[in-house]
């Protein structure tokens, strides 16, 4: 058999491979990924193990899974919060497509819907949603999806407010409000806590004077 000699192999023998490394083949990919992804798991997950005990048997699957199966199971998987969820929602965020932004705004949809039982998956949406609009402008959301996201964000901040969430948790759902928010977020924003932790001294400020600027 020919000896595979794709960068990716030769860093996986060389015990230089990173998780970011597997997730970049979801936008790279071809038909020969889930060749490659069959090879990666026979080198580091039936090998011997890495020292850090990256679990890279879950990332190689989750990402075979998404060349087979698509967005949709990536949505099912994040919706289920269980062990892959987490998984789904990276590979949704590495794709920075519509598609997948939808797919994410689903998954906290679902949260929100479920008075947000998977508040760790809502978090992780979060933080990916505020990664795939503020510095990619390659997605064009349509305004029903902003209204909608604007509204799942809302839910969340007033669900910090009321199980008084640590400042991290809502930094995070500000970030990701700053460029769907309005006039009600501001107002929505000035009722939650004032932020006290030196790191985030004046973000919530920020945040509002930004959304200020955009309306």
């Amino acid at each position: 058999m020919k000896k595979n000699n794709t960068p990716i192999i030769q860093k996986a023998r060389n015990n230089d491979i990173e998780v970011e490394d597997i997730l970049q083949l979801v936008k790279t990919g071809n038909k020969e990924t889930l060749h490659i992804l069959k090879e990666l798991n026979l080198i580091l997950c039936e090998g011997e193990k890495r020292s850090d005990e990256v679990p890279f048997d879950k990332w190689i699957f989750i990402v075979a899974t998404y060349f087979e199966y698509g967005i949709s199971r990536m949505v099912y998987l994040a919706k289920d919060g269980m062990e892959y969820s987490g998984f789904a929602i990276s590979v949704l965020e590495e794709l920075k497509t519509y598609d997948a932004f939808i797919g994410i705004i689903k998954v906290l949809e679902s949260c929100v819907l479920s008075d947000i039982q998977d508040y760790k998956v809502a978090l992780k949406c979060l933080a990916a949603l505020n990664l795939m609009i503020s510095f990619d402008d390659e997605i064009n959301y349509k305004p029903q999806d902003e209204a909608l996201l604007r509204s799942l964000i809302h839910h969340f901040l007033n669900f910090c407010k009321e199980k008084k969430a640590c400042e991290e948790d809502i930094v995070v759902a500000y970030c990701a409000v700053r460029k769907v928010g309005d006039a009600s977020t501001i107002t929505l924003i000035k009722s939650m806590p004032s932020l006290v932790l030196e790191e985030y001294s004046g973000l919530d400020k920020t945040v509002m004077n930004k959304i200020k600027k955009r309306l």
